[in-house]
């Protein structure tokens, strides 16, 4: 005799949800107004190799480099997703909810094909699918929409899930341990912060007082608030992320009929890509690629373009 395990909850997490109580594990879904979500046409293969590029991606639509990144294919497409873990637990602290207790992670864009009604999310908005996204709408632009418990609970599970990370990146960082030694590590070193701290404003107003002569009386340049706001600006360019950006393209424009893409790889040393390619057209293919300032590497019927980071 078999017995067939019953479907588990899935828990819809949105802003300004109502707070729940939930018995045992389930399964949380990310309403859109909690991911990023941004549809690429490049010829990857496995989702390992689209979560490596994702953060390049993403970056230009918000994401910042300690957010977690997803990826999984839709027909042709690969569809790239962020979400920042702070916030997420957040929203799970807000609902009354134990995060500890989800075991698998879904995107309300993944159930895009079953929206084909609109369904109320809370009080004030609706969720409805606009030309294949998931987009979430004040409640007021359609005139019905079908409860959300009715609606929501009965849509069919989405063949990919992906494992909640957000618990992953705060787990075992601040061990009890761990903050134990630092405590440790405080209490023996305050005192010399104290006094690091006396004689640090010391220097502070005998730098102030050479900043102000350096100057010469422009006070946009003594504001520390204008200071920071230059730093900060040019602290946020990540080279690395750039160049990652550049090579991708380049590598995109070697694709065509008579060129496939099978693998590329991204690490933190460089880049390897491997073309299948005709043999009566790897030469053009070859010139091609020096004209990007690529380095190819013809091996029979492969053009292998390897780099690394500057």
């Amino acid at each position: 005799m078999t017995f067939k395990r019953s479907p588990r909850r899935k828990i819809w997490l949105y802003p300004q949800m109502p707070k729940l109580s939930v018995e045992g594990e389930y399964d949380a879904v990310l309403g859109p107004q909690l991911y990023l979500l941004h549809r690429v046409d490049f010829p990857i293969r496995f989702a390992h190799q689209a979560r490596k590029i994702a953060p390049s991606i993403m970056e230009e639509f918000g994401a910042k480099p300690d957010w977690i990144f997803e990826a999984y294919q839709e027909k042709e497409r690969w569809i790239f997703l962020a979400y920042d873990p702070r916030q997420i637990l957040h929203q799970f602290e807000a609902a009354s909810l134990n995060p500890r207790k989800v075991k698998r992670l879904f995107f309300a864009q993944q159930f895009a094909e079953h929206l084909s009604r609109p369904v109320s999310l809370g009080e004030r908005e609706i969720l409805t699918n606009v030309r294949g996204t998931v987009t979430v709408l004040p409640a007021e632009f359609i005139d019905e929409a079908v409860d959300e418990e009715e609606r929501l609970s009965t849509l069919p599970e989405p063949a990919k899930s992906f494992p909640f990370r957000a618990l992953e990146e705060n787990r075992a960082k601040w061990k009890t341990r761990d903050l134990a030694l630092l405590t440790l590590a405080a209490l023996l070193f305050a005192g010399a912060w104290i006094a690091e701290g006396i004689r640090a404003h010391s220097e502070r107003v005998h730098l102030e007082r050479e900043l102000q002569e350096s100057a010469h009386g422009d006070m946009t340049l003594i504001s520390s608030i204008t200071r920071h706001n230059i730093y900060e600006r040019y602290a946020l360019i990540d080279h690395r992320q750039r160049n990652i950006r550049q090579i991708l393209k380049r590598l995109g424009k070697l694709v065509s009929k008579e060129s496939k893409l099978t693998s590329v790889q991204i690490s933190p040393e460089g880049y390897n890509a491997v073309f299948d390619v005709k043999s009566d057209k790897i030469p053009a293919l070859k010139q091609l690629a020096l004209s990007y300032e690529l380095h190819p590497i013809v091996q029979g019927d492969r053009l292998i373009v390897k780099g690394r980071w500057k």
